[in-house]
């Protein structure tokens, strides 16, 4: 006769698990069955699959940008860290070309390519046009200037012509003549400046870096950066779409081999983008990186909550409530403009404590970037992997603003100090949960999308095998399905986040077998 042993009630699992510290339900399978330790389960807490939809950001400054910004939103009731996030980009793309800064050794660009999403009717038009058109009416004044000069160089040109024409021995013609391509390429340097271009190609934009080394997008509407990454070129090659948003952000060499060979090109391009779309955008953002682009990690994105349908427009009696910008708060912004886009080749360096504070910054996270961490996922790693030079980019556009402000401006200070480099820090690590989390939404990366996969893959085997869930099993599936695939140490990431699901009540794990919630077999 077989010796049975007897089973634990609920009060002495109770207690062995308050002695042990070990999850009741444990103690339930192993000493009754899995069968019996459903009294032992609690509710599965809900992995925020609304993905923090809308991160709550908090992004603020002691800075005359932040003000305007703040002051623009407020009047047309708009987020006002989406608008200082704007007008951070746009202020960037007004550095364009004439900005750089040093870091280990060589000058890297200052623009940044920064997207926000806010829905339709939201009041993306007035932002977008606060910010940008002192930086319009600069660069007017700009090209007026360009104009007078190419008037000039022409004149000179068409002398040198007559006098090719006029000698016809030949005695000075090849003098002229290098005096003639002297002439053509300065002329060629003096065209007119394009900025801000709203509705861009990727053919079209880099025709103008061709010409001025550089290109800008600014605009409120979605199909800017739509086309820029292919989203809109049906049945094309998206990838070569994306290539000169890949080469332009820190000024990568690149050639453009056409058909027509009259529009070859070879450049080394540097650009900013600064968009106003929605929510799909940032969606195609995702999955460029997804495909393994490699364009996603550039962009800092920023997904307030919209405040359509709690706006106050009006008092009781019908009154409309707009409350203006004060005049010389503009006044001071077009002035900021102005000074920013009259330099010509400023280069910024980093104080000692400052990059002291942007490596310890960089040395934390680096334990995330190991395979099985949390940040291991390629997406995440190129994004999170680039925090240095996005927080450099950041704080180069804060020294700039602090410094190139007011009718006096400290242009002489080109040294970043620590308090600017820690607030970009903190604006970047702001920033960064929208990208984490729509990488999350989209089911690409981060620990929610791997934690509701993860369940999603326990499930299906545990309603195959009684609620139970070999481990091997677990892994092997995970490596082929996004977002495990291509990870490095797979397994050791499972275990990480088996750990956090238990925690959660989804799973219980017993050595190599996972159970799973018996409130999610259905």
């Amino acid at each position: 006769m077989f010796n049975i042993k007897p089973k634990l009630n609920y009060q002495q699992i109770i207690e062995i698990a308050n002695s042990t510290g070990v999850n009741p339900v444990a103690i339930a399978i192993r000493e009754n069955s899995y069968g019996d330790s459903v009294s032992f389960w609690q509710d599965p807490i809900d992995i925020n699959s609304g993905n923090d939809k809308f991160p709550l950001i908090s992004l603020g400054g002691d800075n005359l940008v932040f003000e305007y910004a703040k002051a623009k939103a407020e009047s047309v009731q708009f987020p006002v860290s989406s608008a200082y996030a704007h007008f951070i980009g746009c202020i960037s793309a007004a550095m364009l070309g004439k900005f750089w800064v040093q870091y280990h050794g060589e000058e890297q660009p200052t623009a940044l390519y920064m997207v926000i999403s806010q829905p339709p009717s939201t009041g993306k038009s007035a932002i977008n046009s606060a910010a940008i058109t002192p930086m319009r009416a600069e660069i007017q004044r700009l090209n007026e200037e360009r104009k007078k000069e190419r008037t000039r160089l022409t004149s000179q040109l068409r002398q040198v012509e007559k006098e090719i024409k006029n000698d016809p021995k030949g005695n000075t013609t090849a003098a002229l003549y290098e005096d003639k391509e002297k002439l053509e390429e300065k002329i060629k340097k003096m065209a007119d400046i394009v900025f801000a271009v709203s509705d861009p190609t990727p053919e079209g934009l880099a025709k103008v870096a061709a010409v001025q080394g550089h290109f800008s997008v600014i605009s409120d509407e979605a199909t800017a950066i739509n086309t820029l990454l292919g989203l809109t070129y049906g049945g094309s090659d998206k990838k070569s779409n994306s290539e000169l948003i890949l080469k332009a952000w820190d000024k990568n060499h690149m050639e453009v081999a056409r058909s027509n060979q009259d529009n070859n090109l070879s450049l080394c391009p540097v650009g900013s983008i600064c968009v106003i779309a929605q929510d799909e955008t940032i969606k195609g953002i995702m999955d460029a990186g997804q495909r393994g682009i490699g364009v996603s990690e550039r962009f800092l994105l920023v997904r307030e909550e919209p405040l359509l349908g709690t706006r106050i427009l009006c008092d009781e009696n019908g009154d409309a409530l707009y409350k203006e910008v004060d005049r010389g708060l503009v006044s001071k912004y077009y002035r900021l403009v102005h000074n920013i886009m009259k330099e010509d080749n400023v280069v910024l360096s980093v104080s000692r404590n400052a990059m002291r504070e942007l490596n310890l910054a960089r040395q934390a996270m680096e334990p995330d970037f190991a395979a099985g961490g949390k940040y291991s996922h390629s997406m995440l790693r190129g994004h999170l992997g680039k925090f240095d030079k996005h927080a450099l980019r950041i704080a180069s556009v804060l020294h700039t603003i602090k410094n190139w402000d007011g009718e006096s401006p400290n242009r002489s200070n080109r040294e970043i100090d620590l308090e600017t480099m820690q607030e970009a820090i903190m604006i970047f690590n702001e920033l960064s949960r929208t990208y984490l989390s729509s990488a999350s939404a989209a089911g690409y990366a981060g620990d929610e999308a791997e934690s509701r996969k993860l369940i999603d893959v326990i499930t299906e085997i545990a309603k195959k095998n009684k609620g139970r869930a070999p481990i091997h099993s677990i892994v092997a599936k995970c490596r082929n399905v996004t977002p495990f695939n291509g990870q490095q140490k797979v397994s050791e990431r499972i275990d990480s986040l088996l750990i956090t699901l238990e925690e959660m009540n989804y799973t219980c794990r017993i050595d190599d077998i996972v159970f799973i919630n018996p409130r999610l077999m259905g």
